[in-house]
C-alpha cells in the first residue's frame, strides 16, 4: 500500500563556555495510509529536550525529557507520555575504557506501546523505573 507522510521538526542546540549544553527538538508529522487512515504507531507529536554539563574529574551528568502524543494501534490507541532519563558518564579513557550510570523512566511514569495483530491486548506495558550500569571498552 502507498503511504503519505507530512510533517516538520525544528532542532535547536547551544553550548555555553563553561560546558553546558542544551539540545532540543520537536516534530509534527501526519502518516497515513493511501485511504487516509493512520499510520499505527505514528505518533502525530514528539519532543526532546537534553541538557548535559560536566560536573568533576571528567565525568557529565545529562538529564533528558522525551514526550509522544497518543498512538494509533491495531486493536485500539495508546495514550501518549512523558518520561525523564538521568545519567552521569566518564570521560573516555585508553586503558579503562567509559562507565556511565543510568536511570531510565526517572518518574517511573506508567506507559504503553501498541500491540500488533497477532497479540490479543491492546496494548504492552513499557517497563517502570530502570537503574543501568555500562563500561564500555574499546580493544
Amino acid at each position: 500500500d502507498r503511504v503519505s507522510a507530512r510533517g516538520v521538526e525544528v532542532n535547536a542546540e547551544n553550548q555555553w563556555s563553561w560546558g553546558l549544553r542544551l539540545r532540543g527538538s520537536l516534530g509534527w508529522q501526519r502518516s497515513e495510509m493511501e485511504d487516509g487512515t493512520l499510520l499505527v504507531d505514528s505518533p502525530q507529536r514528539m519532543a526532546k529536550l537534553v541538557a548535559s554539563v560536566p560536573v568533576a574529574f571528567g565525568w557529565t551528568a545529562a538529564g533528558e525529557i522525551i514526550a509522544l502524543s497518543s498512538r494509533k494501534g491495531d486493536n485500539g490507541s495508546v495514550p501518549g507520555y512523558v518520561r525523564g532519563n538521568l545519567s552521569l558518564t566518564s570521560a573516555p579513557d585508553k586503558h579503562y575504557g567509559q562507565f556511565s550510570l543510568s536511570i531510565y523512566n526517572l518518574g517511573n511514569q506508567r506507559y504503553d506501546d501498541p500491540a500488533s495483530t497477532s497479540l490479543l491486548q491492546r496494548s504492552i506495558e513499557q517497563p517502570g523505573r530502570q537503574f543501568r550500569l555500562r563500561w564500555t571498552l574499546s580493544l
